[in-house]
């Protein structure tokens, strides 16, 4: 019996993460305003103008972009296309390396030539000196010429607003109900950069994923991904950088101070009700866990800067790409009586749904089926509850 529940909860919670996966924008699961189930946001595709392309204002000593000053450059699978670094001035700069955080998905020369190799996307940097750039380089299906979108993230508070990330404007909207029209919550449509403070004078690069926690001291958490940080905007409407220096980097001890903390596109974030924050440090392959009251990052899971696909416990396990993250309750019979919480993960690199107690330990649920996933629509999202348990 206890094969055939693993089974049918297995499928259910596998269906729930690939539609995550494939589409983080429009499924999550949410702690509120009901806080026993999983929501669709009502946003239309059409109210948010991911695939409207704006010029860039750059806040660094540098800029990247592919041909024609394409700043969301795209190329085809064996295809290749040139990108440049330049400064402020759009004058080219010379002696730049340059790094894709992907390269099974685009790679890079030190030429600064892209090649692509399967449908996706990869974060993309350039250097020189103490300055770096990142910019999201798409690679495209050639049958198709379609290519995989940046997509965003959608969750809601206990008062039931709505927060939308927009990685290709570098904002964040808020949407006060589902009847009401999304506006801009944190961020400058068009405008990239790295700047605290009000959040509508406030600068994101591509921000891919949000977070809440509903407490009062709490606030909406960003996994910034082209600043390679942890932003945080509070219930008063102001942006602080929690973790991150702004450049891509990578921590090798167990536990990292708050100020060297450094992550490589985080692009997965989720708050537990305690207020506990868990990132993936997507290409750096690693989930940690923060500890506010020592002001510490603790590696949870993952071998950072190392990929693969190993069930183990902390370092000893590995992982590919880790995106998406979901707190789950582990009350039910299908983690164990003894375990409190769990934290769901998408692995997009190894196209597998993975599960990581809070002692670190890492357990593949399932595959990811990205071709046979049903259509958003067919499904009742609210009525399902992949844990037969309260999730919190």
């Amino acid at each position: 019996m206890r094969i055939n529940h693993f089974s049918t909860v297995s499928k259910i919670l596998i269906i729930i993460l690939t539609l995550q996966l494939i589409s983080p924008t429009f499924i999550n699961a949410y702690s509120s305003p009901k806080p026993n189930h999983l929501y669709t946001s009502p946003v239309k595709k059409k109210n948010l103008a991911v695939r409207t392309l704006k010029p860039l204002q750059q806040s660094t000593n540098l800029q990247l972009v592919g041909p024609n000053n394409d700043t969301n450059p795209v190329v085809n699978e064996t295809n290749q296309i040139q990108l440049t670094a330049m400064d402020n001035n759009g004058s080219p700069v010379t002696d730049v390396t340059f790094e894709s955080g992907s390269p099974d998905i685009a790679s890079i020369d030190e030429k600064g030539m892209v090649s692509g190799k399967i449908q996706g996307y990869a974060t993309v940097t350039a250097r020189k000196g103490s300055d770096s750039v990142s910019i999201f380089v798409t690679v495209a299906k050639v049958n198709g010429n379609k290519g995989k979108q940046v997509t965003g993230d959608t969750k809601v508070d206990s008062s039931g607003a709505i927060y939308i990330s927009d990685p290709t404007n570098h904002i964040i909207f808020k949407q006060e109900s589902s009847n009401a029209t999304a506006q801009t919550f944190a961020g400058q449509s068009g405008s990239r950069g790295k700047t605290d403070g009000d959040a509508l004078k406030s600068l994101f690069a591509g921000p891919t994923a949000v977070a809440v926690d509903n407490r009062a001291q709490g606030g909406i958490y960003v996994a910034d991904t082209l600043n390679h940080s942890i932003r945080k905007v509070d219930f008063n409407n102001a942006v602080t950088t929690v973790l991150g220096t702004g450049s891509p980097g990578i921590n090798t001890q167990n536990t990292t101070s708050f100020s060297q903390a450094a992550f490589r596109s985080p692009q997965g974030i989720a708050v537990n009700s305690a207020g506990n924050v868990f990132i993936a440090d997507t290409e750096n392959h690693a989930i940690y866990i923060v500890d506010f009251t020592k002001q510490e990052v603790r590696l949870l899971a993952g071998e950072p800067g190392v990929s693969g696909k190993v069930d183990a416990t902390g370092r000893s396990a590995r992982l590919f790409r880790p995106t998406s993250l979901s707190v789950q309750s582990g009350s039910s019979s299908f983690f164990g009586s003894t375990t409190s919480e769990v934290l769901m993960v998408a692995d997009t690199g190894n196209n597998r749904v993975r599960s990581i107690t809070m002692d670190g330990t890492v357990t593949t649920l399932g595959k990811i089926n990205t071709t046979s996933a049903p259509p958003l629509d067919s499904l009742n999202i609210a009525s399902i509850n992949p844990l037969g348990s309260e999730i919190k």
